[in-house]
């Protein structure tokens, strides 16, 4: 057994004990702080020149979202006339898709598409009506599409989709089922992460700051099971316990310091629900230095392991922020350049281009005055199109093949 203070493994401490597991405790402690520290500053890099873009562009990307849209209804006025047919037909009902998608893709869009979509859906099963059977392959074809729509599970049985398909007119109100369910269903794995801060801090309750049973989603520290049985019977216990007493909001009078508390507690209760011990120790420095410790060497090696995964996963973090995934990330992959001039320029440049687009794209959807008109411009569409220097990508490129 090591029997040490808090203040021991922190990352300013001298360690003068001759104790290699201690040192890579904090060896590793020191680590996590400087790339914590890195992750931060790049984070508000990415923010700084979201807002920057947003001064530049977002006025023109919501005049191209709100052209899209009055394109697409224009499309879509199209769908019911049955001159249109075949191949065109499904031309049309997938550009109508692809525009959607558009707006719903871009960064800057407040414009809601639902009713678009619901329009969109409604076209694709007008032709339901003349239907007198329906086979597995269609209700497969339709459980996969409302699957990619709804991004879930569709758990209704064959037989209720298929008195849909039989019966068009209950579309509309089967795909609003689905939405409120699919919002309900958003609504309630959210309010379910945040509905446990405080479930666990009694001091009458047995608590673990390490869990049996131990299941993450894949963005958390993915921990070996060894190291999990260790920890969870080790001091650290013991020491998250003291800090959840301590930092209990219940026991502050003061609005101001119940407010601080809480906030505390949050994020202690996040260190527990995601097995942080970097978190767990770092408060612990600040609110329980003295506090201490008996660890045996299977303990401080299990904590060596964990602390290297949290490691592994700032750095995954760090890359991550390179990858178009929330609208900050997006703006930075498509507009950010070696230094912020150059990346300014980018912005400037790209909404002019939005500005020339939007005229074209009105004049286009004005020019859709006929269905003559529309076969024409579908059949156009249905040709091959020839590839072209400007469609080849060159950041794309590199973010998938590494080069």
């Amino acid at each position: 057994m090591t029997q040490l203070c808090v203040s021991d493994i922190s990352p300013a401490s001298k360690n003068k004990k001759n104790n290699s597991r201690l040192s890579k405790l904090i060896e590793l402690q020191k680590k996590i702080e400087r790339l914590e520290q890195r992750n931060k500053s790049k984070l508000v890099k990415i923010e700084k020149f979201y807002l920057e873009a947003k001064a530049i562009i977002e006025s023109a990307e919501e005049s191209m979202c709100r052209a899209v849209y009055q394109q697409t209804e224009k499309l879509l006025s199209f769908t019911s006339r049955k001159s249109i047919k075949g191949q065109k037909r499904e031309a049309l009902l997938n550009w109508i898709e692809d525009e959607i998608e558009n707006i719903e893709a871009n960064p800057f869009n407040k414009t809601s598409t639902q009713a678009l979509r619901q329009a969109w859906m409604a076209a694709q099963y007008t032709e339901l009506k003349a239907l007198k059977e329906v086979d597995d392959e269609l209700i497969d074809e339709f459980r996969q599409m409302l699957s990619s729509v709804f991004e879930m599970d569709i758990e209704h049985d064959d037989n209720e989709l298929k008195a849909v398909l039989m019966q068009p007119e209950l579309v509309s109100d089967f795909m609003n089922a689905l939405l409120q369910e699919k919002l309900a269903s958003d609504e309630k794995m959210e309010e379910e992460g945040i509905s446990e801060e405080h479930a666990d801090i009694d001091d009458n309750v047995e608590t673990m700051f390490f869990d049996d049973e131990f299941t993450q989603e894949a963005e958390t520290i993915k921990r070996p099971v060894d190291a999990d049985h260790v920890l969870k019977h080790s001091d650290l216990n013991k020491l998250y316990k003291k800090l959840a007493t301590l930092l209990h909001p219940d026991k502050e009078k003061d609005g101001t310091q119940k407010l601080q508390k809480h906030e505390l507690m949050q994020q202690l209760s996040k260190a527990k629900k995601e097995n942080d011990i970097h978190q767990l120790l770092m408060m612990a420095q600040q609110w329980l230095p003295n506090f201490e410790l008996n660890l045996s060497k299977p303990a401080l090696d299990a904590m060596i392991e964990s602390l290297k995964q949290k490691v592994e996963w700032l750095e995954e973090e760090y890359h991550d922020l390179d990858r178009p995934s929330t609208p900050q990330t997006m703006v930075w992959f498509r507009f950010s350049e070696s230094n912020t001039k150059k990346g300014i320029a980018n912005l400037k440049l790209h909404a002019s281009d939005l500005v020339k687009r939007i005229n074209e794209l009105e004049k286009q959807t004005q020019s859709y005055t006929t269905v003559k008109v529309m076969n024409k411009v579908l059949g156009q569409r249905l040709q091959p199109r020839r590839w072209q220097h400007d469609d080849f990508d060159e950041r794309l490129f590199e973010e998938i093949f590494g080069h």
